[in-house]
């Protein structure tokens, strides 16, 4: 059984039969598709956080964290990275089963050798606790045992002193003395008992930090108030038995946390932490003291940072790199990241441009010998571009990009679109496309590279859900979105072809959630999915239709509540699946003649049948009482078709839809098998449910092994080509390394029959290079020169009053007529086309780009087979001019407006769907230093069904929570909040 929650469903309709290479097996990935992405996580960096880093003699690099893997590959906690930033394969800490808890710190000794602590106990092999030795090739040196100290308590600092003794730190506590938080151990691990902190820190009041001085004495700062019974604000010096030193006179000390500390040669001392006064007098976050405690008058910090200080790097030169959580030093923005002089003024040499953003603080720093810098931390990101805890800088502070460089996206996409000419658009959580920044949205070439003529410039904020390409190549883009380019949007927008908004698409103050679904109709109207919410401070009922121009069309009062997908019907009407499938006319009223009956889950994909028929995909397991897992067919009226059943007993979740002209369907999703038959997360089935055996995935679809992650495909989308685009959360597909996006094979016989997908053409077949051609019924056509039914070509004194007809010479079989208007030579330039289902219409005024009375214009027409998916070439030019009958008054378009945003979710529910009992939650990203969230379960009314506090650790939440029992079966929203941050994530009952 595969369980996992759900994306909002990215669904597609094409009518295209495919026309690959002979050769290739279908479903086989195609090699000449980005050819740059090497997959593997290649580029993901590190799943966990980095928490310590040390540079060896040698240039390889010692990391050590919560993290568990590298690149895809696994690695427990701590591991070793070769010069070039790839694993080294040598160091057999890499491997699992290694450290059951986070290594906070190391140090590597004379030896090579390596000491580390953290929050694992119960070594294979070893009883050692909290503090482990590991040789230079990373096993585990057991004759160093630390069974004295006791479980569940956590190393956080280590020193070790010229004869080999150990000072470890922490909240810790051993059998003879507990929660001292400091003790000094032997070299082989057993505690000194001529090291006597008294009372220490205490229960509940850990030390973070330790500096060792030359001549013994220990400095050491946290989250403490008193030492051994005697007040110090957070920060103290022992002497080398232990006791306190009160010659290191600190006043009241700090008000809050240090988190670091660092001892120059001269014993001054650097001090970084979350805090806003030292002795009294106001501080933030950073300070350089004496060696007597006092402040040093000659470092000057200023109005400090804006966010806690996590790392100190001492420089040769005597200059310090400070990392954290900050977005500013002294008043000059600086994300996480800042070069200080000796002064302690910014070095504005080093600029890292948005640095780490707001993805989370840098938490160590190394320098190499040419000057580069490695950083790990919590962030996923540097300079806009995907960095999985850990970067390399060039000294400027600008990014390396020929280390821990991606291929393919970082994160998964969940929508996909191919534009008229061909180019591909993605949408989805990624920040960034082959090593380059491309936050929730790119375009990519036919051939997988980087369309850079198309540029989001800092992109989205939010996540993309769902994509509608319009016949001019303008995209539609929904989903839950706050913020592109840098200006305010509420949920939707229109982008130009170029990447830049179209500010002719004006929705006012726009929705106030999530967009779950677009559907683009002929006439340029688009139809938006958007459950519990309101456009423009109107309620919708889940579905409302925008005009051409961004407005709400009054005209359409539809009732959907819980939609997540849709599809137009060429007759208008409007299928809308989510809790259910239904069908809407096209006021959006409801269809009587349409009834599916009870769904007992959700439909995320619809796709339409020539015939009428529609298949549904999703996570359900029956359709008004007759067992259909994932996919089925229902009839016209809404009937269950009988003779379609694709699914056995297995559990098959379907996110997206992709139907070929002759009726096979591409079903992609959430899935290991069907009816038995391996099929990791793709299909394809025959017009009559039968699972075809031709499409061969192999091994299909994974993501990172063995680490509860699930693999997924979100979104496909057929090329002209009939090879078909997937997309999702995967970063191998066949055993072949693709970052969440793939194209596949789907297989051609030269000659025979196809349909290129183009109305406008008969006697399709695949040629010798497999491409499905056929004979064009494509004509000319052009402005009547006759009384057909009125002579257009030439017309003057048009009027808009309603008495001017324009037509055009008839197309045999055309379904629609598209006329462009551009203006004639000496004016200024004008270009406007509009497009009718019939070869005349009457001349009225236009919202958008309306035509001026008493001028002349050239008209051209062209004609499509299709409903304006595709068009004939245009046919000659003729001329028509304009009366002086005034013009009727339009609107201008409204400015767009501020509103609140939010940060992207991080949180984790599983399983998703539940069966109601209780639910798995995951959650990171947090502020370390907070120590609860609120959790509340609205219902898809608003309603409040369950609130709770939850317990934080270490800037995490997993937890296990217990539903209440009452709650019926549906669509939930779960909201965390931490202090000043905010998560959500849907939430689905299902017994």
């Amino acid at each position: 059984m595969r369980t996992q929650f759900h994306p909002i469903a990215a669904v597609l309709l094409l009518a295209v039969l495919g026309a690959v290479p002979v050769e290739a097996q279908p479903g086989a990935s195609d090699p000449t598709f980005d050819q740059l992405d090497v997959g593997f996580a290649q580029g993901n960096g590190f799943r966990g956080n980095v928490r310590a880093l040390i540079l060896q003699p040698d240039n390889k690099v010692l990391v050590a964290g919560s993290m568990n893997y590298f690149q895809g590959t696994a690695c427990n906690r701590i591991t070793r990275l070769n010069a070039d930033g790839t694993l080294d394969a040598a160091f057999s800490g890499n491997n699992p089963p290694g450290f059951n808890g986070a290594v906070n710190c190391m140090v590597l000794l004379p030896d090579s050798s390596l000491l580390i602590g953290g929050a694992f106990i119960g070594l294979p092999g070893s009883s050692t606790r909290c503090v482990a030795h590991l040789n230079q090739d990373g096993s585990l040196n057991t004759d160093f045992t630390t069974m004295n100290i006791v479980s569940g308590t956590s190393a956080r600092a280590l020193a070790v002193q010229p004869d080999g003794k150990v000072i470890v730190a922490g909240q810790l506590s051993t059998f003879l003395a507990p929660n001292v938080n400091i003790y000094r151990l032997h070299p082989n691990g057993s505690v000194d008992t001529t090291f006597n902190a008294g009372t220490g820190t205490g229960a509940g009041q850990p030390i973070e930090a330790i500096a060792l001085q030359p001549d013994g004495r220990i400095i050491i700062g946290g989250i403490f108030n008193t030492f051994n019974g005697v007040p110090c604000g957070h920060i103290a010096r022992l002497n080398t038995d232990g006791s306190l030193d009160t010659t290191f006179i600190t006043g009241s000390g700090f008000n809050n946390t240090v988190e670091v500390l660092a001892l120059r040669p001269d014993g001054r001392l650097l001090v970084g932490g979350w805090f806003s006064s030292f002795a009294g007098a106001p501080v933030n976050n950073i300070i350089q003291l004496n060696a007597d405690g006092s402040v040093d008058g000659t470092f000057h910090v200023g109005t400090g940072t804006d966010g806690s200080v996590h790392s100190v790097l001492l420089r040769v030169d005597g200059s310090v790199m400070v990392g954290g959580a900050f977005n500013a030093y002294d008043g000059t923005t600086r994300n996480g990241l800042v070069l200080l002089n000796t002064d302690g003024s910014v070095d504005t040499g080093f600029d890292p441009g948005i640095s780490v953003g707001t993805s989370g603080p840098v938490g160590a720093i190394v320098e190499r010998a040419d000057g580069k810098l490695l950083i790990g931390g919590e962030f996923t990101s540097f300079d806009r571009v995907s960095r999985g805890r850990i970067a390399q800088l060039h000294a400027d502070g600008t990014l390396d990009h020929d280390v821990f460089r991606g291929t393919g996206f970082d994160q998964q996409p969940f929508a996909l679109a191919v534009r008229p000419d061909g180019r591909i658009i993605v949408g989805g959580d990624f920040i960034s496309f082959s090593d380059t920044a491309r936050a929730g949205i790119a375009s990519l070439y036919a051939d997988g590279s980087l369309d850079t003529s198309f540029d989001p410039g800092t992109g989205f904020l939010g996540r993309v859900t769902c994509l509608a390409v319009q016949p001019d190549g303008r995209v539609i883009v929904g989903g839950n979105l706050y913020e592109y380019n840098g200006a305010t949007i509420q949920r939707i927008i229109r982008l130009n072809t170029d990447g830049s908004g179209d500010g002719y698409f004006d929705v006012g103050s726009g929705f106030d959630n999530t967009i779950t679904a677009l559907a683009l109709q002929p006439d340029g109207k688009v139809i938006v999915a958007c459950p519990n919410s309101y456009f423009n401070g109107q309620p919708t009922d889940g579905i409302v239709r925008l005009n051409t121009d961004g407005s709400r069309d009054a005209t359409f009062n539809g009732i959907a509540p819980s939609a997540l997908s849709l599809a137009v019907q060429p007759d208008g009407r409007i299928l809308v699946g989510g809790s259910g499938l239904r069908r809407l006319m096209p006021d959006g009223s409801d269809d009587p003649s349409f009834n599916a009956g009870n769904i007992d889950n959700q439909v995320y994909a619809i796709a339409l049948q020539s015939d009428g028929k529609v298949i549904a995909g999703g996570n359900f397991s029956q359709i008004a009482g007759i067992p259909r897992r994932g996919i089925a067919r229902v009839l016209p009226t809404g009937a269950v078709d009988p003779t379609y059943a694709p699914t056995g007993p297995d559990q098959v979740v379907i996110y997206a839809l992709a139907l070929q002209q002759n009726g096979y369907v591409i079903g992609g999703g959430a899935f290991g098998h069907i009816n038995g038959i391996s099929r990791n997360d793709i299909a394809r089935w025959t017009p009559s449910g039968d699972l075809d055996m031709d499409l061969d995935p192999g091994s299909g679809f994974h993501n990172f092994d063995q680490s509860g992650i699930i693999s997924r495909v979100n979104a496909l989308a057929f090329q002209p080509d009939g090879s078909v685009i997937a997309a999702g959360d995967f970063i191998s597909y066949n055993n072949i390394g693709r970052n969440r996006i793939v194209r596949l094979l789907t297989g051609c016989a030269v000659g025979t029959a196809c349909d290129d997908g183009m109305a406008s053409t008969i006697n399709d077949t695949y040629d010798a290079n497999c491409f499905c051609t056929g004979t064009s019924l494509c004509l000319p056509t052009q402005l009547t020169t006759t009384a057909d039914p009125v002579i257009s070509c030439g017309a003057t004194n048009l009027k808009f009053n309603g008495t001017s007809t324009i037509a055009a010479t008839e197309v045999p079989g055309a379904n629609k007529y598209q006329f462009r208007f551009t203006n004639t030579a000496g004016q200024p330039a004008y270009a406007r086309t509009i497009a009718f289902p019939t070869r005349s219409f009457t001349l009225t005024p236009w919202y958008t780009k309306p035509l001026k009375a008493g001028r002349t214009y050239n008209v051209q027409v062209h004609a499509s087979f299709d409903n304006g998916a595709t068009w004939c070439d245009y046919g000659p030019s003729c001329t028509v001019k304009i009366s002086w009958t005034p013009l009727a008054p339009f609107a201008e378009p409204r400015g767009f407006e501020a509103a609140f945003t939010e940060e992207p979710t991080e949180l984790l529910l599983y399983p998703n769907p539940t069966n109601g009992d209780q639910v798995r939650i995951q959650l990171s990203g947090i502020y370390p230093e907070l120590t609860n969230a609120t959790l509340d379960i609205t219902d898809l009314f608003g309603k409040r069904v369950m609130s709770t506090t939850l317990p934080l650790n270490d800037g995490a939440l997993n937890t296990s929570l217990a539903l209440p029992g009452a709650l019926a079966d549906g669509l939930y929203v779960v909201t965390i909040v931490t202090g000043e941050q905010l998560f959500t994530e849907r939430l689905m009952i299902a017994r």
